[in-house]
């Protein structure tokens, strides 16, 4: 019996742990988008990067219009080069005049502080998981960056006079770089930084060079003579005579399935087709732009876009018809490289395509703390290293319409 007056206090309701109850929140959270969420496009487009080696600056292309994405991007002084993180993530500016790489997360489309410094007038530049190689013409050099730490290794490799344009093999385990005071190229291993062999004599100032993904061959363009070499990867020789194409050829690049090769004749304002089958020019140049420079392919081969440094424009170039498709787009003041990023499908961690139920859960336990990001980097959208309930959301959109399109 109480006492007259007094009442029994009331229990408590049971008291779930914060963590707990914000698993079941989270997981009930993901089992109901999976079943009802309404299907909408959560797949990030494809961007085009383009230095813009006379103003300092990187203008950003949405793939799908072609459309320029303002403000163009500020970079250092003469940024000539160009490559994008394997992930997508990151784009890696060479600044000639700065001895420096800009680094942009491709994420927000800003520019991340402070700049890698490398030798004195960085070149090109190509990657290889989690190295990038720069090739420094100024002192004859080749950098080595850890993309980790986003800092040189020392010592830089020697080579010989002007080395410029760069390109990895497919396995990325070894580099070939066109040394243009000397009219060669140079092979290393990424395995040891080590120049492999003796210089391979190509044509007259050697400029840029390609590997095939396709076959044991790599082309290099020699603008002083207006040829292309091949180069026999496995014997590291030059095969054949050179092949003659426009005035100045300058950039070049293979099609993805090793078919064709594609040359930007900076005097003739023009694009050759090279067949690799027969290592012959295939139909009549493709007249693009005013001072054609550097040239990319996207990655299902379809397109070419090609800088044309004198009008500060972009040319678009189909791989099907073999003609300028479009208007020109316009870019900054003397365009040169041309890089294509695509961020990975959000909540792919297995990078394979598609988004499943335990990679949402996954998601769901590095939201609760349970978990590193780095468990699953395709799930950390903006970069900002946590997952949040939006970009399980999108995780949740992609895992039901796809990551395609």
């Amino acid at each position: 019996m109480f006492a007259a007056g007094m009442m029994a206090s009331p229990q408590p309701y049971p008291q779930w742990p914060f963590a707990a109850h914000r698993r079941l929140v989270l997981c009930c959270l993901v089992i109901v988008l999976w079943a009802v969420c309404v299907p909408q496009s959560t797949v990030a487009q494809p961007f085009a990067y383009v230095a813009n080696n006379n103003t300092n600056t990187v203008t950003v292309i949405d793939l799908a219009a072609n459309r320029v994405i303002d403000p163009p991007l500020v970079v250092g002084r003469s940024p000539s080069s160009i490559a994008v993180s394997p992930d997508g993530t990151r784009a890696y500016v060479t600044n000639a005049d700065d001895g420096t790489v800009s680094v942009v997360n491709t994420r927000t489309n800003t520019v991340l502080t402070p700049a890698i410094s490398v030798g004195a007038g960085p070149a090109g530049i190509a990657i290889a998981t989690t190295r990038a190689y720069v090739t420094n013409a100024q002192d004859n050099t080749i950098s080595v960056i850890d993309l980790t730490t986003s800092t040189a290794i020392e010592p830089a490799i020697a080579t010989g006079h002007t080395p410029l344009g760069i390109a990895l093999t497919v396995d990325g385990s070894h580099a070939y770089v066109t040394i243009f005071g000397d009219n060669a190229v140079v092979a290393f291993s990424t395995a040891t930084n080590t120049i492999i062999g003796s210089p391979i004599g190509v044509g007259s100032e050697p400029e840029q060079i390609a590997v095939n993904p396709a076959s044991a061959r790599a082309y290099v363009t020699n603008a002083d003579d207006d040829t292309v070499s091949v180069i026999d990867t496995d014997k590291n020789s030059v095969l054949g005579a050179p092949i003659a194409v426009g005035t100045s050829p300058r950039g070049i690049v293979v099609t993805p399935r090793g078919d064709r090769i594609y040359v930007t004749n900076a005097e003739d304002n023009t694009v050759t087709v090279i067949d690799t089958a027969t290592n012959g020019v295939t139909g009549v140049p493709i007249g693009v732009g005013n001072g054609p420079s550097r040239l990319a392919i996207t990655p299902d081969g379809a397109r070419i876009y090609v800088s044309n440094f004198n009008d500060n424009t972009v040319s678009v170039i189909s791989t099907e018809t073999n003609a300028v498709i479009g208007a020109p787009i316009p870019t900054g003041n003397g365009p040169l490289a041309i890089a294509f990023a695509r961020l990975p499908c959000v909540g792919d961690c297995g990078n394979d395509g598609a988004v499943t139920v335990d990679e949402l859960l996954t998601l769901v336990n590095i939201a609760l703390g349970n978990a590193v990001v780095s468990g699953c980097g395709a799930g950390d959208a903006n970069g900002d290293h946590q997952i949040t309930i939006d970009e399980i959301l999108t995780a949740v959109n992609n895992a039901l319409n796809g990551c395609g399109g």
